[in-house]
C-alpha cells in the first residue's frame, strides 16, 4: 500500500517541479515550539512535537533537525495544520563511529592502566592504527580502540541527531504550523516502590517512584513528559543494553520545588501519569521522580507452604505480605508493575530486607508479595501410611510438623498438591480445618505459637485410574 501511493506521488512531483529543485533546493529550517514525550514501560517512547516554519512558498521544502538517532523511521509522521504532505525522508547524521568523528581534532589517548598518555591531532583512523600529529612529530599508534579517549569540552556533540525533510503543499504563505510525531527506542520508564515494614503492628509505609531511563546518546531538553502504565503492544522492541548510568533525582526541573504528579488518568485501557513540570533527560541518564505519594497502608503477614503428595523431606516456608488495594486500607489507586524494595526496622536501625517484583495491581485487587523463606519457621513432611481399600481406592496418611523458633505467633497456610492420577479425592480425617483450594489441591491453615511446634495429620482418599 505504501509503495503504491509512493509511486503515484512521485510522478506528480516531477511534473510540478524541475527535477534539480526537488532534491537540490535548500530546505527551510523549521522551529520546534513544543515537545511532549510519552514514555512506556516496554522500552520505547512516543514523541509529539509542534513546529512552525516561515515560508513565502506554497510548496515549501522543510527541514526538521535534531530528531533522535534511535527514532523508528517507519513511525515518523508529518502533519501540516493546513495543506497536505507530498513526501518525507529521514536521514540519521550518526553515520560514523565516535572515534571517526574526532578526526581533525586534538584528543588524548590513555592506556587502560593509566600509565601512558598520548596527546595529538587525530589525522587518520583505522581499526589497526591511528595516525596522530604530536608536538614531537607524526606518531603511528597501534590498536587505538584499546585506549581510553579523553575529549575536552562537551562530548554530546558526537551524538548528532537525525534530519527529517518534507515537502508540503499549502494554499497560503506565511507561518505554517506542523506537527511531527514518532517513536523512539531505548527511552523508557520503570516503577520502583519503597515499602517500610514496622518492627510491630500491621501498618507499613509505601512510596512509589518513577525511574526515567535514557539509554541513548541524545539529550531531550525541556520536554513535557507523561508516563503510561501497562503492557502496550508493539511488534518490534529493541533490546536495551547494559550501560553505566548517571543517576540523579529530578535534575533540570524548571521549578524550585517539584510538585506531585497528578493522579493517573484512564488512557485507552491503560493509565497515564502527566508530570507537572518540564524536564531534561541527558544522555545515558537515570532519573528518579516521586509518582505515588508516601502513605500508610494496612497489611497482613502470612506464611505459606507448598507441598506435594509422596514428598517426604524439609519444606520451605515462604514469608508473604498481603495488601488489599482499597481506599479503606490506605491505598485505592492503580499500582503499576515494577520492583519493590523492602526496608525493615526502626528509624535508627533501618535495614534492607529484600527486593521483589511488584505485579500490576488494579483497585480492589489483592496484592501478595513473597519475601522469601522465613528464617524462624521450618516444616517437614512424612508419609505415614499408604493402603489400598475396596475397589480402586487408596488412602494415604501424612504428617507435617511446623516449628516456630521466633518470638511471635505465626499463621501458616499449607497447600497440598495431589498427583495427577489421584481422582475423586477427599480428606477423610484431619487435625486442622481444611478446604478444597482447587481441583487438585487441598489447603490447611495452622496457627503456630512462638517457640513451639504444630503438627498436622490428615488422610486423603483417592481413586486410581483404570489400568
Amino acid at each position: 500500500m505504501f509503495m503504491e501511493s509512493y509511486l503515484r506521488v512521485v510522478p506528480a512531483l516531477l511534473l510540478s517541479l524541475p527535477a534539480p529543485a526537488l532534491w537540490a533546493q535548500p530546505p527551510i529550517a523549521a522551529q520546534r515550539l513544543q515537545r511532549h514525550a510519552t514514555l512506556y514501560q516496554g522500552g520505547f517512547a512516543f514523541f509529539y512535537e509542534n513546529w512552525q516554519v516561515h515560508t513565502n512558498s506554497r510548496q515549501p521544502f522543510i527541514a526538521f533537525s535534531d530528531l533522535p538517532t534511535t527514532v523508528d523511521p517507519s513511525s515518523i509522521a508529518v502533519v501540516p495544520q493546513e495543506g497536505e504532505l507530498l513526501w518525507q525522508r529521514f536521514r540519521s547524521d550518526l553515520d560514523k563511529e565516535p572515534l571517526e568523528q574526532l578526526q581533525g581534532q586534538t584528543v588524548r589517548f590513555i592506556s587502560s592502566d593509566g600509565q601512558q598518555v598520548i596527546e595529538g591531532k587525530l589525522l587518520k583512523l583505522l581499526s589497526s592504527y591511528a595516525l596522530l600529529q604530536t608536538s614531537a612529530g607524526l606518531l603511528l599508534l597501534p590498536s587505538p580502540t584499546q585506549y581510553r579517549v579523553l575529549i575536552e569540552g562537551d562530548s554530546t556533540r558526537l551524538a548528532k541527531g537525525g534530519v527529517l525533510q518534507a515537502l508540503v503543499r499549502t494554499r497560503q504563505t506565511g507561518v505554517l504550523p506542523v506537527a511531527v510525531h514518532y517513536i523512539v527506542e531505548k527511552l523508557s520508564w520503570r516503577m520502583r516502590y519503597l515499602l517500610r515494614l514496622p518492627p510491630q503492628g500491621t501498618t507499613l509505609t509505601m512510596c512509589g517512584f518513577a525511574l526515567l531511563e535514557n539509554h541513548t546518546e541524545a539529550i531531550y531538553d525541556s520536554a513535557s513528559i507523561s508516563l503510561v502504565a501497562g503492557s502496550v503492544s508493539r511488534p518490534v522492541r529493541a533490546e536495551i543494553p547494559s550501560i553505566q548510568r548517571r543517576t540523579g533525582v529530578a535534575p533540570s526541573l524548571h521549578q524550585e520545588a517539584a510538585p506531585e504528579a497528578s493522579p493517573p488518568a484512564e488512557f485507552s485501557g491503560f493509565y497515564r501519569y502527566q508530570l507537572p513540570y518540564l524536564i531534561s533527560l541527558r544522555p545515558l541518564e537515570h532519573v528518579q521522580l516521586p509518582l505515588i505519594p508516601c502513605r500508610a497502608a494496612q497489611f497482613e503477614r502470612l506464611y505459606r507452604i507448598e507441598s506435594h503428595a509422596d514428598f517426604g523431606s524439609q519444606l520451605p516456608v515462604t514469608q508473604l505480605l498481603r495488601l488489599i488495594n482499597r481506599e479503606q486500607n490506605g491505598l485505592g489507586e492503580p499500582l503499576p508493575a515494577g520492583v519493590a524494595q523492602i526496608l525493615a526496622g526502626s528509624t535508627d536501625s533501618l535495614g534492607f530486607a529484600g527486593e521483589i517484583s511488584f505485579p500490576e495491581t488494579p483497585v480492589g485487587d489483592t496484592l501478595v508479595l513473597a519475601l522469601g523463606p522465613a528464617f524462624d519457621l521450618k516444616a517437614r513432611q512424612q508419609l505415614l501410611e499408604r493402603r489400598e481399600i475396596a475397589g480402586s481406592y487408596v488412602e494415604e496418611s501424612y504428617q507435617i510438623s511446623i516449628l516456630n523458633g521466633g518470638r511471635e505467633a505465626a499463621s501458616v497456610e499449607l497447600r497440598f498438591h495431589l498427583r495427577w492420577d489421584q481422582h475423586n479425592w477427599r480428606i477423610t480425617s484431619s487435625t486442622h480445618p481444611h478446604w478444597r483450594y482447587d481441583a487438585t489441591t487441598a489447603a490447611f491453615r495452622l496457627p503456630v505459637a512462638a517457640g513451639s511446634e504444630s503438627i498436622l495429620r490428615f488422610t486423603v482418599q483417592s481413586q486410581r485410574p483404570p489400568r
